[in-house]
């Protein structure tokens, strides 16, 4: 069916779901900032974080790791998760079982922190696999994990959206539209009626 998406209502959406333009306060609140997105790069850093950080790693709690064939290949992660990253990417020694896993564990924390992605937003992100990447969103979107947003005018390709988010981005979406309407004086309604 049609998704009602505005572009501003998943700007707004996607904006909260990253913790833009709010960045954390304290030490604590970067290591939880960093459990929910998982990683960030230098680049996405603002305010005070990096200063967060590398206090972090000082205490052994966050690690500045390289992923292979990526952009941006330098990411914070917290010091737990450090081993779920290197499985997944193929940093260390893992069954095929453990990497998918761990891969699972990443792809799934970057759809729940975004409105909305596309394969190639995965891919430019993280060195996964495509057809592995692929056929995991598929079957996410399959089993209702996840829903997959056909393509429209502006976007040539197909998306994905954690539920909650897609509903978030719809409703502001709404509230959007609803702003621009614009009521008209009762004579204009009288007359309108007449006519009709």
């Amino acid at each position: 069916h049609e998704h009602l998406l505005d572009a501003r209502a998943v700007h707004q959406v996607e904006r909260r779901l990253r913790g833009v333009g709010r960045p954390p306060r304290s030490t604590a609140e970067m290591a939880e900032w960093l459990r929910r997105l998982g990683d960030v790069t230098p680049g996405e850093l603002e305010g005070p974080m990096a200063g967060f950080l590398e206090e972090l790693a000082s205490e052994g709690r966050a690690r500045l790791i390289e992923l292979p064939r990526c952009d941006a290949s330098q990411r914070w992660v917290l010091a737990e998760e450090r081993e779920v990253y290197e499985q997944a990417f193929g940093l260390v020694e893992a069954t095929p079982e453990q990497q998918q896993e761990a891969g699972s564990i990443v792809l799934d924390r970057f759809l729940q922190t975004h409105a909305l992605v596309s394969l190639p937003d995965v891919l430019g992100r993280y060195p996964f696999e495509s057809a592995w990447a692929e056929r995991q969103l598929r079957l996410w979107a399959e089993s209702g994990r996840a829903v997959s947003v056909p393509p429209v005018a502006d976007v040539e390709t197909v998306r994905f959206s954690a539920p909650e988010n897609l509903e978030q981005v719809q409703r502001n979406s709404l509230g959007l539209l609803r702003r621009e309407v614009v009521t008209c004086s009762a004579p204009q309604l009288v007359d309108f009626v007449l006519r009709w």
